[in-house]
């Protein structure tokens, strides 16, 4: 009798590319450790279960990743309504994982900015998402995104000198409205789960998402940007025991 076949995904979240960000550095060089590998629970007690033998400590863990709580908490808001939605939490040294994840043909790819400083890093991974899965809506949000909301509000009003606006150019969004990017829609909101919920129900739903409030969208090679950014709203307590059975034994942020 034959497996059931795999529905596919609604919505895959993506964290970045974290190890071109400097907290990574830091946060690397503040682990305890024993030996090379990170001093979790799990590789202490493999450390004092054989003995003291760094090597059982070694072997027994590998660094587990950095997991951004905003990740696991969209994936977890979207669930809730019944959307199938995963979260590849950063995509460094990861790509078959992505690739596994985008053979499954998410409807919506969302990539969060908490931890991307630069905007070509985030075109990067649309274009590549865009490369596998043309027909997919490719989002963007978190604070890039509302940091560029806020550089272009200064501008509008002459706040910032030419020096200024021309460094701020070059690695956030709208300032130049007609400079080409993948993404297909930007969320204007410091948080933006509901959103990105609004969006992802719409288009799943088979539903047109131009009236989707507090999206930036890019088309006819611009950026068309809301009336009106949407409020922010508080981001609920996460389950990391749902998002991770063993979640005292990762590092988590």
């Amino acid at each position: 009798m034959g497996g059931q076949e795999d529905p596919g995904l609604d919505v895959l979240i993506i964290g970045g590319e974290i190890r071109h960000e400097i907290a990574e550095e830091h946060r690397e060089k503040g682990y305890l450790r024993i030996g090379r590998a990170p001093a979790t629970l799990r590789a202490l007690r493999a450390y004092f279960g054989s003995g003291g033998l760094v090597s059982a400590a070694e072997e027994d863990l590998r660094f587990p990743g950095f997991v951004p709580r905003a990740t696991v908490y969209l994936q977890q808001r979207l669930s809730v309504l019944g959307l199938r939605a995963e979260a590849l939490h950063t995509v460094s040294g990861r790509k078959e994982e992505l690739d596994s994840f985008l053979r499954r043909r998410p409807r919506v790819v969302a990539i969060s900015t908490t931890f991307i400083v630069y905007s070509g890093v985030v075109d990067s991974l649309a274009a590549y998402v865009k490369s596998v899965l043309p027909g997919a809506v490719v989002v963007a949000g978190g604070p890039l995104i509302w940091k560029s909301h806020r550089i272009l509000e200064l501008t509008r009003a002459g706040s910032l000198s030419r020096e200024s606006l021309e460094g701020a150019s070059v690695h956030h969004y709208f300032i130049e409205p007609q400079r080409p990017t993948p993404l297909d829609a930007a969320v204007i909101s410091p948080t933006g789960a509901e959103i990105l919920s609004d969006l992802a129900l719409a288009v799943c739903g088979g539903r047109p998402w131009d009236s989707v409030k507090g999206l930036a969208r890019y088309r006819g090679g611009r950026w068309h940007m809301p009336d009106v950014p949407a409020a922010s709203e508080e981001m609920s307590n996460v389950d990391w025991n749902l998002a991770f059975p063993a979640a005292s034994d990762k590092y988590l942020a």
